[in-house]
Order: C-alpha cells, then structure tokens, then sequence
C-alpha cells in the first residue's frame, strides 16, 4: 500500500475544523451545564477514573485527549506495548477542550514527523501507523457523532 502522509494529516485536521461537521463545530457553544449532561440511559455505567460522567460530552472530550495522548505512546514505543497515559484534566470544558487541542497536536506533531517509511511498520497490536492514522479519524467522526446525539438529547431532557 502506498502512504500520503499529506493526505492523512489532512483528514486528521478536517475531522478537527472542517466548516462544518467536524469536532470544532459541534462543541462550538456548548454550555458547562450541557458538557457535564449525563442522559439516564448512562446513569449506571461505571465513572472510569479521571473521566467525567460516561456518556457526557465532556466525557467524549477527555476520552478523546486521553486517546490521542495513548496513540502518541503507541507510536514511540512501536513495536512494544507502552504503559496506558493518564486521562488529560478537565475540571470544565473550556480546560478539556484546551487539553484535548494540546494533546492532538502531539499527536499531529508526532505522526508529522515521522518518515513515510515507517508508516509501514507495526504497533505492539499488529496495526501500522497508516492503519492506526485511519483509525484515528474515524474514531473522531464517531465520536463527533456522539457529542451530536448528546447535545440533542441535552435539549430534548425536558421533553416527555
């Protein structure tokens, strides 16, 4: 299979701050009280530790911090199997929306610097660095999905 580096860090900082469905747009304007939401549909998923409530669009936004730092260790440890990073901080959105802009772009940084050669090889899960990269922006799409669905739910809390 033949890389474009360009071509994969382009869909990376679309999915991030195309016009419209992207990342950015979809937590434009979300109020606290909505970031830390939770639908009853969550109320007895287990809190993961570091995490806001399951299911919370601030909770999609510290997972995803929380992703980009772990893939970032995937890539440096290749091919071992790192340890598992710490979940960034989020006492509020406005601090997980800022640790989860700082912890994709190490990520960016760091699959920017690769050379094209070792996109070819494996992580500690057999995956190589393209395959991951792919994952990456689709893992982002759906969870962009997800903070949608959360907000409209959020919306609708008082509607029987």
């Amino acid at each position: 299979m033949t890389n474009n580096k360009e071509e994969l860090l382009a869909a990376f900082d679309a999915v991030w701050s195309h016009p419209w469905e992207s990342l950015e747009t979809i937590v434009k304007d979300v109020s606290e009280e909505e970031a830390w939401y939770q639908h009853p549909i969550y109320s007895k998923e287990e809190r993961e530790v570091g995490h806001p409530p399951s299911g919370s669009i601030l909770w999609h936004v510290v997972h995803l911090g929380h992703c980009y730092k772990w893939y970032k260790e995937l890539i440096l440890a290749m091919p071992e199997r790192p340890p598992e990073p710490s979940p960034p901080e989020a006492k509020n959105l406005a601090e997980g929306i800022a640790n989860l802009k700082l912890c994709r772009g190490n990520l960016r940084e760091c699959i920017s610097n690769l050379r094209v050669d070792k996109f070819t090889e494996k992580i500690y899960n057999g995956s190589t660095i393209s395959d991951q990269a792919r994952m990456i922006v689709r893992h982002d799409a759906w969870h962009g999905g997800q903070i949608a669905v959360a907000r409209r739910l959020y919306r609708m809390r008082d509607i029987p």
